[in-house]
């Protein structure tokens, strides 16, 4: 981290991080400008971890895949926060939208957004380089309770049979048996340890993260295959919590096999996961009787993951009937602290796309509702204004961007609350939801190279969930957005969000802690006149 001077009361801090996001190499940097207004009100900024995005490759005679080469940067206004000029940049700017100037600082993770939600939905930034996949971008399921499960004893995902032999096309490895054999499956976690089918390993804490998926098999034509039908490996995933779950087991992209077709994890439907393989010409060209041996190696992101949900039990992966059991540490439930903050973060949940987004959260505030029922929310400098962000983006190197869409939907999350209902706790789990029951997301239009001002002013006229998105016509981009409110008139409650007013009950459902149903209608009551701050975020 290094800071400068820029003026009397103001200050620049400047971060650089490098990530590899499968096909996406990106470098983060992110300038936050900070300095007092308005007395003792402040807001932060802070660069969140990039979670997702994976890259898959079979292992076949093809050509070596090159990386898009994609980075995040400040403005080259600041001489010191220049970064290699073969990369992109983008500038993270939030502020509040009624004030002059807004305090920025790189602020406590304690009061983050839990890390098992996920920021995005179908909104995306979808880039093209010299080797980009033209495959769509997937969904991100993140945004939805159902990616994680609430509690129970059954399993968090399960895989099912196809409930139809009608279709052809949708064809799964327990219908079709007699087209694979001779299956094998290892995986490798991230310190290295390889696993085969069967293996148990201990975990450290509560998560596990992959550096690859290996496997073998063979697929023989049997006379009946053709070109478009699916062959289903099917894969079941057991007390997980972390909604991305996906990027520890395939890119987000269909990925080719030479002679064969093409395979991607396809995660579309909760209760069937597979790896899916779809057959082209040459492989429906075969004779009857003859086979393909397949080897496929799917590199799993930086930062994917596995996560306990409940602690106490196995998380267990099957991928085919080869089970691997990861046993983890038994949580422990420390208050969290820390007061309001925004996170600004770029990740990748497919080998195309990069996910720019923006998110709040304040334990402080919860843990003075709760314990206060709802009374006193205390001094944690939250802003008054509209929480608005502004990303400058640059692509170098033989990168383009093919279509910039914002999501739809806010989304927030679940509260992590402690078993008495009196305060926010460390390292349990919650789930992003998205908040539907809100207008759209409104994009407005502004001309090139608009300045920040010009932005603020018409994004607060917008309202609350806005975007903008400007292309300056010099190769550079500008995506700002609206949060709207969060605290005061016009600020989202859980009621708005939960008009049933059982938000404590509802994210209990996804917690470890448990509560009586007694301290949940406590918790509820006070909730439904709370603001939506911890999670509530957007992404572009």
């Amino acid at each position: 981290m290094k800071s400068f001077k820029l003026y009397n009361g103001k200050r620049d801090k400047f971060s650089l991080r490098k990530k590899n996001v499968g096909l996406v190499s990106i470098a983060i940097a992110t300038l936050a400008l900070y300095g007092i207004v308005g007395g003792s009100q402040t807001t932060y900024a802070e660069e969140q971890n990039s979670t997702s995005g994976q890259v898959t490759n079979v292992s076949a005679p093809t050509e070596d895949a090159k990386t898009e080469k994609v980075s995040t940067t400040t403005s080259s206004t600041v001489a010191e926060a220049s970064s290699a000029s073969s990369f992109p940049r983008v500038e993270n700017t939030s502020v509040g939208s009624t004030q002059t100037a807004s305090e920025f600082q790189n602020s406590s993770a304690e009061s983050a957004p839990s890390e098992n939600s996920s920021m995005s939905s179908d909104g995306g930034l979808l880039t093209n380089g010299e080797s980009s996949k033209s495959a769509k971008t997937p969904n991100i399921e993140g945004t939805t309770p159902e990616n994680t499960a609430p509690k129970s004893d059954e399993t968090i995902v399960e895989s099912t049979i196809p409930k139809t032999r009608a279709a052809r096309t949708r064809r799964s490895v327990a219908e079709s048996s007699s087209h694979i054999s001779n299956f094998s499956v290892t995986v490798t976690t991230k310190d290295g340890t390889v696993m085969n089918a069967g293996d148990t390993k201990t975990l450290p804490a509560q998560e596990v993260s992959f550096e690859k998926v290996q496997m073998t098999f063979k697929i023989k034509q049997d006379g009946t295959l053709k070109a478009g039908d699916k062959i289903r490996i099917p894969v079941k995933l057991e007390n997980n919590a972390y909604a991305a779950y996906y990027a520890n087991l395939g890119s987000g992209t269909a990925e080719t096999i030479p002679g064969v077709g093409t395979i991607k994890f396809d995660f579309s439907k909760k209760d069937n996961l597979a790896y899916e393989i779809t057959l082209n010409s040459e492989f429906a060209s075969l004779s009857n009787g003859q086979e393909k041996t397949v080897n496929v190696n799917f590199s799993a992101a930086n930062g994917a993951k596995f996560t306990a949900q409940k602690s106490k039990n196995n998380i267990v992966l099957n991928i085919n009937g080869s089970t691997f059991t990861f046993k983890p540490v038994q949580r422990t439930f420390p208050k969290s602290e820390g007061n309001f903050a925004v996170y600004n973060g770029a990740s990748s949940d497919a080998a195309n796309s990069i996910k720019i987004g923006t998110s709040t959260g304040d334990a402080n505030y919860y843990n003075n509702m709760l314990s206060s029922d709802g009374q006193t929310p205390g001094n944690t400098n939250i802003p008054k204004g509209d929480i608005i962000t502004i990303h400058r983006i640059k692509l170098e190197n033989g990168s383009k961007i093919i279509k910039i869409k914002p999501e739809p939907h806010r989304i927030t999350s679940t509260l992590a609350i402690s078993e008495d209902g009196k305060y926010l706790v460390k390292n349990d789990t919650s789930t992003s939801i998205a908040i539907t029951n809100e207008n759209e997301n409104k994009l407005i239009t502004l001309p090139p190279k608009s300045t920040d001002a010009d932005i603020l002013k018409a994004l607060k006229k917008a309202g609350k969930n806005s975007s903008v998105v400007i292309d300056n016509g010099d190769g550079t981009y500008t995506i700002a957005t609206n949060l709207g409110k969060m605290i005061g008139e016009g600020a989202t409650t859980y009621h708005d969000i939960h008009p049933a007013d059982d938000y404590g009950t509802f994210g209990d459902r996804y917690q470890e802690v448990d509560r009586t149903d007694v301290v949940n209608a406590k918790v509820n009551s006070i909730l439904a006149k709370t603001s939506a701050i911890q999670g509530t975020g957007h992404s572009t």
